[in-house]
């Protein structure tokens, strides 16, 4: 038996994708890459001799999002090194005092957190496959390490709809190109994906679009208060297209 998609998406909410060791700031999921460097940790072991074992709990209850807390693999290990010291209690108060953070609404990135969380717990509970003899003239096995499963954005989000993404990726190209022309300024492509996700909590694609307004005024804001982005509006002078402008050069319209 394993956690439900349900109880991890709850989870990956309220951790707001983040190791909740107090002082730790380690993501559980990289978003960019799909790479999970969290783990699904049971605050009582799912197994007899584990670390704060409960022989009297049920296998639904040891699966419950109460005994559940997100840690990164390093602090997984510490607190089960140390069970006289991070006792149930003490890992209780630790993931209410971390949740207090998170956000109280579960998002479409936390649906994908989950089920990349998910697949690396069930990995590591069935632990290696073992293949026994085979007989055949011919074998062939192939396949890539980590490989992951490829998760379709759902519609609701800047990704899952290609008119919205295209918009997107049209200001944040905009905005790279007007921030990189401006003299004495040390400039990283990647400085605009980190603010929307301070903003937003998600990286571009995965903003829902029920605040793609929002997210569209952040970035052209961002464009407008560049050097040449000032410039440009004291000139009359457009410094990026409109919504419907972009997505009309698509279907073809003036």
């Amino acid at each position: 038996m394993q956690p439900t998609i349900r109880t991890i998406k709850r989870l990956c909410a309220l951790s707001d994708n983040r190791c909740a060791f107090g002082g730790c700031s380690t993501p559980l999921v990289d978003d960019e890459s799909g790479t999970v460097t969290g783990v699904i940790c049971h605050i009582k072991a799912q197994r007899k001799g584990g670390p704060r074992y409960d022989p009297t709990q049920s296998e639904t209850d040891r699966q419950d999002f109460s005994n559940l807390i997100m840690l990164c693999a390093t602090h997984h290990k510490v607190v089960d090194a140390d069970v006289k010291r991070f006792t149930v209690e003490y890992l209780q108060e630790m993931k209410e005092r971390h949740n207090l953070t998170g956000r109280k609404e579960v998002e479409p990135i936390d649906a994908t957190r989950a089920q990349l969380l998910l697949q690396n717990y069930t990995i590591s509970v069935l632990g290696p496959l073992t293949v026994g003899t085979i007989h055949a003239e011919n074998v062939t096995i192939s396949g890539k390490r980590n490989t992951r499963p490829k998760i379709e954005p759902p519609p609701d989000v800047i990704a899952g709809s290609s008119a919205h993404r295209r918009y997107a990726h049209h200001l944040i190209q905009r905005y790279q190109y007007f921030a990189s022309r401006q003299p004495g300024r040390i400039f990283g492509h990647g400085a605009v994906y980190k603010a929307i996700e301070r903003k937003f909590r998600a990286t571009w694609e995965w903003v829902p679009l029920s605040q793609f307004a929002e997210f569209s005024a952040f970035i052209q804001e961002k464009i407008d208060r560049t050097q040449l982005g000032r410039i440009n509006r004291s000139k009359g002078f457009k410094n990026y297209s409109s919504f419907e402008q972009e997505d009309n050069k698509i279907k073809g319209k003036s």
